[in-house]
């Protein structure tokens, strides 16, 4: 049983663009080139030199701290770099990263078997699972780019009723999960049973949205197949369905509260193409090298999904898709509603994305400038978190960021509802991200503050305690010179 979503907006996914041809492995490149923040944390730290020879799945770069996650060569190769290169960011900033020269002998892996072997599955312990996601580099591949086997450990210490396999594409565009369940559900079905064994998960649920009827009945057919005990929830098309905390809400009823996360109430989620890592990292010890990516929009020739060795340049995606349209005009990297747009197509393909929507004029949105609020209340009526955007606009505008506090901001998720029916064309989700983002400046700031604070007074008390007790040796090496002077 599920439940209705508060809100969000009824959308176009644009699947049938690129879900029209199977799932082709792109072709090796040239340059593999590997950025060593590809996750949220501490950047990774190279453990190769220029000129040495790594081989497929070899660790090439360590994780440094928690949370932080392993990086390994996608295929047998020579490290010809270590160098800062462009990276996929809005800001056109570069990154560190190594750079690699596959060998000309170098191959795809052969896929491993599809089966799911529930004996072997059934072996894996806990604490052996969450090692081997550690080991293999794995991360939120939805996007999020969390490590996982810090998540993982999450769950491991505390009591989950509902594991839920996100598989809800409610961003436009956005195919390359609803694929991999048309063609591996074994292996996401498969790194299901893994988590939930590493979690001590009571209940398993797999979500994905109506609109992809070809896959539902393949992913029926597999859970049939497979004897296995999930439950598979179709849900209504509506943005933004497969968010954490609404997909949360819609098919548990719960609410994650504000600034606590969904294993305080006894959830947890994770991406389909997560748990298809995770699977190939515990059965076949294969780290995080590839991934599914979703090449598509009306600027492509031919729309597709591609599986893709990490560190592979968009322009060899964009170029094996047949190239850009004549009116090609951008490149968004993720879904048309929250993406980020990339300045340059020479930035390689990383863990966490999971598409590439190459842009035309006519699908972008009124470039129309910003005029005053008519406080019409639609941004209002399509939150998803059951904000109150006009309010949340008026205190950041006055500089009020505590207000905004009170007024929730950090529950805003950034979905761009409030943008897309806003009809003076104000960047709502925008004035929310800087206003979050200066809340988080500001509380470091003030953390820095109390930190000095704190080392002051205790060098203040510190230093005050040695004089006092300077003074009182002086004290009594007085009135001991006092007492030798009267014995005489």
């Amino acid at each position: 049983m599920t439940h209705p979503m508060h809100s969000g907006l009824p959308v176009n996914g644009h699947r049938e663009e690129s879900t029209r041809l199977p799932v082709e492995r792109a072709p090796i490149p040239t340059e593999l080139i590997i950025p060593l923040h590809q996750h949220i944390g501490t950047p990774a730290a190279p453990v190769v030199e220029t000129g040495d020879k790594v081989s497929r799945g070899q660790l090439i770069a360590a994780a440094q701290g928690f949370v932080s996650a392993n990086i390994h060569a996608p295929i047998d190769a020579r490290v010809t770099a270590i160098e800062s290169r462009p990276v996929p960011h809005p800001s056109g900033l570069s990154g560190m990263c190594i750079v690699l020269a596959p060998e000309a002998y170098a191959e795809w892996p052969t896929p491993g078997p599809r089966d799911m072997n529930r004996e072997s599955i059934a072996q894996c312990k806990p604490m052996e699972i969450k090692q081997k996601i550690r080991d293999a580099g794995i991360v939120g591949l939805g996007g999020a780019t969390f490590p996982t086997s810090v998540k993982i450990k999450s769950g491991i210490d505390r009591h989950i009723d509902t594991l839920i396999i996100n598989g809800c594409e409610c961003e436009p565009w956005i195919t390359c999960d609803e694929m991999l369940f048309r063609e591996r559900p074994q292996h996401v079905i498969g790194g299901s049973c893994l988590i939930e064994q590493a979690i001590q998960a009571d209940n398993r649920v797999l979500t994905i949205e109506e609109d992809a009827s070809e896959t539902i009945e393949q992913l029926q057919n597999a859970i049939v197949d497979c004897g296995d005990p999930i439950r598979l929830e179709v849900l209504p098309v509506r943005y933004p369905t497969g968010s954490e905390k609404q997909l949360i809400s819609i098919v548990t009823g719960k609410e994650v509260p504000t600034h606590g996360l969904p294993a305080d109430i006894g959830v947890a989620v994770y991406n389909a193409g997560t748990a298809a890592a995770i699977f190939r990292a515990v059965m076949f010890d294969e780290p995080l090298i590839s991934r599914f990516v979703t090449v598509t929009g009306p600027g492509i020739k031919q729309p597709r999904v591609l599986e893709v060795l990490l560190g592979t340049p968009v322009k060899d995606l964009i170029e094996f898709c047949g190239g850009r349209s004549e009116d090609a005009n951008g490149l968004i990297m993720g879904g048309a509603m929250m993406g980020l747009g990339l300045s340059t197509d020479e930035v390689p393909v990383t863990k966490g994305m999971n598409c590439i929507l190459v842009t035309t004029p006519q699908m972008m949105q009124d470039e129309q400038g910003e005029m005053p609020c008519i406080r019409c209340g639609e941004c209002a009526k399509v939150c998803p978190s059951q904000l109150a955007p006009q309010q949340l606009l008026a205190t950041i505008r006055a500089e009020d960021l505590e207000q905004a506090q009170r007024w929730n901001l950090e529950d805003c998720i950034e979905c761009g509802c409030c943008n897309a029916v806003c009809p003076s064309h104000i960047p709502l989700a925008s004035y929310y991200r800087y206003a979050k983002s200066e809340l988080r400046t500001q509380g470091m700031a003030k953390l820095k503050a109390q930190q000095s604070k704190q080392r002051y007074e205790f060098r203040t008390e510190r230093l005050e305690r040695a004089k006092k007790e300077r003074e009182e040796k002086m004290r009594k090496k007085k009135e001991a010179l006092q007492a030798a002077n009267k014995a005489k």
